[in-house]
């Protein structure tokens, strides 16, 4: 396909606008993007910022890449006039409706709806209950020992889970037996004993820990090796297994996941508390400094370690982790997945993600 001449004179303007440090700066603040993960930073802003334009326009995130540049450079004239070539303008703030009445007889029909929220989504309801039917049978409730809840897991392969690594430390460091550990799948109702599934000999793939950070909030970012998760080999192929009359199979993750903005909604299943599934909704609020957090303030408590943080039409893009790491902070938070399978690729893990 041919360039779009457009989208060439916002490339042009980004390097007029942007050092490579602003840009960096910049696509971790609004994009949650780690860029020198992203492309070669070495080739420079005259190949850097152009491949950037063309990775968020493949991905589907390019206006967000022009309104993450107009948010940090709100004076440039050059960044304004292309951005408004290509029809982005930054989000009005949300206003209040007016006050008093309006006679039906006043009211165009034709434009009684309209798109609220720019990034929100439809979707077939017959395909998306489907979909969330899937997804809870690839979940599962992690018991540490077993019969004490104490996180969620879910199934990426057809005996692979993902959780948070601070899970199963316990086992990791031996104060805990692998063999005591139990991974409980179907626990839908608080009367249903589920479907149990254990650990295989050799269980713990890979596993990242987690920072200081994540219990002091006045230590340094966590780094891009602090990703607390824990990639979990089950004793069977559970994910083949019928769940009901319909086979369970897992979550398919991207090796690119989407990504996630402020005020995007974002939905949490989880077993907190060691209840029985449960899916918990917010909003994204901001990326910690290093890009390495996502906070939002969808609802979780403990047992909601190590669940799935997924869009509104129910793709994963993170792992969610923990709270603030202080009382006074209102927010939760999730490991972008995106850095968790570069550090994956970069081990040479075996693939579970799709290209």
């Amino acid at each position: 396909m041919p360039p779009n001449p457009l989208e060439t004179e916002f490339e042009e303007a980004l390097i007029q606008a942007f050092s490579m440090d602003g840009m960096k700066r910049m696509v971790r603040r609004h994009l949650g993007l780690v860029l020198e993960q992203e492309l070669d930073v070495r080739r420079g802003t005259k190949y850097v910022f152009p491949d950037l334009m063309e990775v968020a326009v493949q991905q589907g995130w390019r206006d967000e890449l022009v309104r993450g540049a107009l948010i940090d450079n709100p004076r440039n004239p050059r960044l304004k006039n292309a951005a408004s070539a290509l029809k982005i303008e930054l989000r009005a703030p949300a206003t209040e409706p007016p006050t008093g009445s309006v006679r039906v007889a006043d009211l165009d029909r034709g434009r009684l709806e309209k798109t609220a929220r720019e990034r929100g989504v439809s979707v077939n309801f017959e395909d998306y209950t489907k979909r969330l039917n899937a997804l809870g049978r690839a979940m599962c409730s992690i018991e540490v020992p077993t019969g004490q809840a104490c996180g969620t897991g879910w199934l990426v392969g057809p005996d692979l889970v993902l959780t948070n690594f601070h899970v199963v430390e316990d086992v990791q460091k031996n104060a805990v037996a692998a063999t005591d550990v139990m991974c409980r799948f179907d626990y839908f109702t608080e009367a249903a004993a589920g479907v149990p599934c254990g650990l295989a000999a050799k269980w713990l793939e890979d596993w990242s820990p987690y920072a200081l950070a994540d219990e002091r909030p006045d230590a340094a970012d966590p780094t891009v090796d602090e990703l607390d998760y824990a990639l979990i080999r089950l004793a069977r192929r559970v994910g083949d297994e019928k769940a009901g009359n319909v086979p369970r199979g897992w979550i398919t993750v991207l090796a690119k996941p989407p990504v996630i903005v402020a005020e995007d909604i974002v939905m949490i299943p989880q077993f907190p508390d060691g209840r029985s599934l449960e899916l918990s909704f917010g909003k994204a609020l901001a990326y910690n400094g290093s890009a390495t957090r996502l906070r939002y303030d969808a609802n979780t408590t403990e047992g909601a370690s190590g669940s799935p943080a997924v869009t509104m039409a129910l793709d994963p893009f993170g792992l969610h982790h923990a709270a603030g790491p202080a009382r006074s902070q209102k927010f939760n938070q999730c490991v972008p997945l995106r850095l968790a399978i570069k550090r994956m690729t970069d081990r040479n893990i075996s693939p579970f993600w799709q290209e």
